[in-house]
Parts: C-alpha cells; sequence; structure tokens
C-alpha cells in the first residue's frame, strides 16, 4: 500500500476530542473539514477507495488550501490507476504549495510511470539535497538517464519492422478469472493472483476497484439492476457482496468452491465446483 500523510488522524489518536481545536487553531484548518479528511484515511486503512476519496475532495470543498487532502487523494488515484486525477491533484497542490517536495517526487514518480521522461527530471530535479526526497529523486534520475540511453541505442529499422498485432490486449492484469459489466457499460475483471477486482476503463487502461481483507481468489463477478457486483470468492467459500461506493461485505457465507455466478430477475446463481450444485438466491 502506498505512503500516506496522516498526521491529523495521529493528533486526533493522541491528544483525544480536544486535538482538532489546537490543530485548527495551529494550521488554520476548518473542525469539519478535518472530520472529513480523517474519514477518509479510515476508509482507505479499510480499503474503500472510492469512499476515501470522496471524503478528500470533500475536506478540500470546504477549505482548498487543505494541502495533506490534495496529496492523500493523490496517492490514493494513484493507488487505484487512475493516474490522470492524481497528476491533476498534485499539480494543484503545487501550485499552491511549491516548496512540497514529497508532492514534486510523487508526480515526478507519477510521470515516470506515464513515459513522460522530460516532466519526470523536470520535477525531480527540482528537489534540493535538503530534501528528505532528494537521494530517492536521484535515484529516479538515474534510471530516467539509462532509459533514455537505451532508446537513443534502438535501431530505428527494427522498430519500424515490428508487427503490430491485430488483436488489442489489456495486460497487467494477474490471472484474470470474471469479467462483468455494469448498466453504465463499465467493464470489471476479476483477478485471482491479485485478490481484487480491476475497473477496465474505455481506453483498456485498468484501474483497482476492490482489493479487500475479504477478497481472495475471487473468480465470477455479475452485477444486479443498482450495481451492486456479486463475486464468488473461491478460495474462502464464500459470495461477497460489493456496493456502488466500494464496500465490501459477506452476501452468502457457505458456499462450496463458488465458481461461476449469474443474475437475472433479482435471482443470483452460484455454480458451486466443489459439490456439483448451483445455488439459488433471490436478492
Amino acid at each position: 500500500m502506498k505512503k500516506i500523510k496522516k498526521l491529523l488522524i495521529l493528533f486526533v489518536l493522541t491528544f483525544g476530542v480536544f486535538a482538532p481545536k489546537v490543530f485548527a487553531a495551529n494550521y488554520n484548518y476548518d473542525l469539519e473539514a478535518v472530520r472529513l479528511y480523517n474519514l477518509g484515511l479510515e476508509q482507505y486503512r479499510k480499503g474503500a477507495y472510492t469512499a476515501a476519496i470522496d471524503y478528500f475532495r470533500s475536506a478540500i470543498n470546504i477549505q482548498n488550501d487543505f494541502y495533506d487532502a490534495y496529496y492523500n487523494m493523490a496517492v490514493v488515484y494513484d493507488y487505484i490507476g487512475d493516474m490522470n486525477s492524481a497528476v491533476a491533484a498534485l499539480e494543484i497542490l503545487l501550485k499552491q504549495v511549491p516548496e512540497d517536495f514529497a508532492a514534486n517526487y510523487k508526480l515526478g514518480q507519477i510521470y515516470l510511470k506515464k513515459g513522460n521522461f522530460e516532466k519526470a527530471a523536470e520535477l525531480l530535479e527540482k528537489i534540493p539535497p535538503t530534501a528528505q526526497e532528494f537521494h530517492k529523486a536521484q535515484n529516479l534520475l538515474n534510471r530516467i538517464a539509462l532509459e533514455n540511453k537505451i532508446k537513443k541505442e534502438e535501431n530505428p529499422t527494427e522498430i519500424a519492422a515490428k508487427v503490430v498485432p491485430s488483436v488489442k490486449s489489456i495486460t497487467g492484469i494477474k490471472t484474470p478469472s470474471g469479467i462483468a459489466e455494469d448498466s453504465s457499460g463499465n467493464i470489471f475483471v476479476a483477478s485471482y493472483g491479485d485478490n481484487a477486482i480491476f475497473k477496465v476503463m474505455p481506453n483498456n487502461i485498468h484501474q483497482l476497484y476492490a482489493r479487500n481483507s475479504l477478497i481472495s481468489g475471487p473468480i465470477g463477478i455479475a452485477f444486479d439492476s443498482n450495481d451492486n457486483m456479486y463475486v464468488a470468492n473461491y478460495n474462502k467459500n464464500n459470495v461477497l457482496k460489493i456496493d456502488k461506493v466500494g464496500n465490501v461485505s459477506i452476501f452468502i457465507e457457505h458456499s462450496n468452491k463458488p465458481y461461476c455466478i449469474f443474475v437475472k430477475d433479482n435471482t443470483l446463481y452460484v455454480g458451486e465446483q466443489g459439490s456439483n450444485i448451483i445455488v439459488v438466491r433471490k436478492l
């Protein structure tokens, strides 16, 4: 899990109910914004990433100079694979606080993942030797220099000769095992190997949708008419429900090696590989 700033929540836990007033007085943070920020941290720890983003954004809507909320929102966006939204949050933060070198480093890191070496290097070179992130930034700059060298040494004729396959592929999802579509036409993929559910964007880029301690060996997935997802949770012998905001709960507690799953007319069908039966349950 990515590193996230937790200063406010630590203050609250350490100093009790009087902490928000002390913090707000010293740092001019609105108390309601602090409360929403802390709820965002709590949702992040639970693996409810969409809810965490919503809370961070709500804190920013109350107080638009809530720098840690911008940073943490960017961290969560990056973690679920939405790099463009992460970039947008960090760029807003750096316009307000150009000397936030943690944000500089994070943004450089994301641009490097996006393949924009020039922009990544520009950001990383701004980090001074006195900053905590300096040595990490230098490591990334060395990596960028090496990548640029390899690109220059590639033979252009060999590049031109490469055959572009007619079939497109979506890569990076470990052991894809189930595919389903919600009512808006969004595609979701269960990853048995990653114990996670991914959302596939229209450009075929995927982002993390759900990863939780309850999810273990997901195979079949399906949606009901309210866009609740049901997951055949093979390794834990149960069926999970994931609501529209990413909250995960156990829907069927005992299911013998659930494999395929299907929803029709407000009825859930679960194929149990372990017992060779199909469980039928009204939703």
